[in-house]
């Protein structure tokens, strides 16, 4: 396979400063990349400011590279946030808005990021759920989704569901050591990689799942979180009287909550989701002492993200689908040797799908042609580089949310509305879109709405 060089992007700036900075001689050609994916992480870690997530690996990494602290994921659903990011295409443009195994016949020419890697002279290697379901055969080589450890008596959260998805919305300790639970086992898969020699450059993901339900978590991390002290989110009594009633019907799912508060397991599902936030906050602490001790440590781009959060009650609702912020906000941090410098903070929007070009510019891959996404190098170099444009997330078809500095709006297909003033409300309880003084926002946000809509 041949090596394609390096690429200095002259972006926003980033050319004078590649001949100025003195830090930037650093830049590595044909640098590797190391994708952690955390399945279903919201916005609940440390450098984010939530007050009760343990992440010091995270918090870590965070504060080495450049912290994307208003980033969120183009849809909420698992296979229409992958495809989104991992061809940079809108759930939108696509038609891929749900988790129907159809998406390859949706989109049967996109460019997949790890083929561009491949085409581009790279091995490619993937630890655990990246694509969903696997795509196996794109890959050099790849460790299993082997089987999820279970508590005795599954499922034991009490929650007497119809339907099997009762058996995944539980959680509990289990009394197995770290490495044999699934994603352990993808840490030191990655971390066997990463202590072998490869003579060419590699592309290596890791999608950890011990954050996708159901929370089953080895025992030690529950301890650090005892019952008592479980903070629940403060919902208000009348949350869903301006919640139009298109969102009532589809996202708000009263059942999940109504049995979760009746069965008492509240203050415990947030306990197994903090514990497993923590269990995996400790492989990925793993795979960096790994990587720090290699011999690829210098020429090595790191990102660290999430596919999209979910709800733990907020709303007295469950689970992920919705377009408000607990389902959107996610971790986004990238390590670039030669680009970032540590402490970087990037608090304007940012997307996921901007990931994919950001990485044709750094590792010298092929152009997308078809790319939505918009390149991070200049907000890598300087974070406080103001972008110009929100974010935008779908969950189903004409069913969007554009956030931009300081507000949410989100419009659905039966022209229904919601706006949200994160400044003043940033857990969104007060729909702002039915008051005439905020019609001059709802003008500006609604037109960065797709035009084109493709059908389900």
């Amino acid at each position: 396979m041949n090596r394609r060089k390096f690429v200095n992007l002259a972006l926003g700036g980033s050319a004078a400063l590649a001949l100025t900075s003195p830090y930037l001689r650093a830049q590595p050609t044909n640098p590797n990349v190391i994708f952690v994916f955390m399945d279903d992480l919201n916005d609940w870690v440390g450098c984010l400011g939530h007050p009760q997530a343990i992440t010091p690996n995270i918090d870590a990494f965070a504060a080495s590279g450049v912290n994307f602290t208003n980033a969120h994921a183009n849809a909420t659903e698992c296979i229409p946030s992958r495809c989104s990011l991992f061809a940079s295409r809108r759930p939108s443009s696509t038609g891929v808005y749900s988790n129907n195994p159809d998406w390859p016949l949706r989109m049967p020419d996109a460019f997949w990021m790890p083929e561009n890697f491949t085409q581009n002279g790279y091995l490619t290697f993937r630890a655990g759920k990246f694509f969903h379901p696997s795509y196996n055969d794109i890959w050099d080589d790849f460790c299993p989704m082997n089987p999820a450890a279970k508590p005795p008596n599954f499922p034991i959260s009490g929650q007497p569901f119809s339907t099997d998805y009762y058996k995944y919305f539980d959680w509990a300790p289990v009394d197995v050591p770290d490495d044999n639970m699934r994603s352990g086992r993808y840490a030191n898969w990655a971390i066997q990689k990463l202590q072998e020699t490869h003579s060419d450059p590699f592309f290596l993901p890791i999608g950890f799942t011990s954050t996708h339900d159901a929370w089953h978590i080895p025992r030690r991390y529950f301890e650090p979180f005892p019952l008592e002290s479980i903070e629940l989110p403060d919902v208000p009594e009348d949350e869903w009287d301006d919640i139009p009633e298109f969102a009532r019907n589809r996202y708000l799912n009263p059942v999940y909550h109504q049995t979760v508060v009746k069965q008492q397991q509240w203050r415990k599902a947030v306990q197994a989701y903090l514990a497993a936030i923590y269990y995996t906050d400790t492989l990925f602490g793993r795979v960096m002492d790994a990587l720090e001790a290699s011999p690829y440590t210098d020429e090595t781009i790191v990102i660290f993200t999430s596919d999209h959060g979910l709800h733990l009650g907020e709303k007295f609702r469950w689970r992920k689908f919705a377009l408000w912020q607990e389902n959107t906000h996610v971790p986004l941090i990238i390590r670039a040797p030669g680009i970032t410098q540590p402490g970087g903070v990037h608090t304007h929007p940012t997307e996921l799908l901007d990931i994919y070009p950001t990485l044709v510019d750094l590792c010298g891959l092929s152009p997308v042609e078809d790319a939505e996404g918009v390149p991070l190098t200049s907000r890598l170099l300087d974070p406080t580089i103001d972008p110009g444009r929100p974010a935008l997330i779908t969950t189903d078809y004409q069913c969007h949310a554009v956030v931009d500095e300081r507000y949410g709006y989100i419009r659905y297909v039966d022209g229904s509305e919601e706006l949200y003033d994160h400044q003043t409300d940033p857990d969104e309880h007060i729909n702002l879109a039915g008051d005439p003084a905020y019609q001059s926002i709802i003008d500006e946000l609604a037109q960065w709405l797709p035009e084109v809509n493709v059908l389900p």
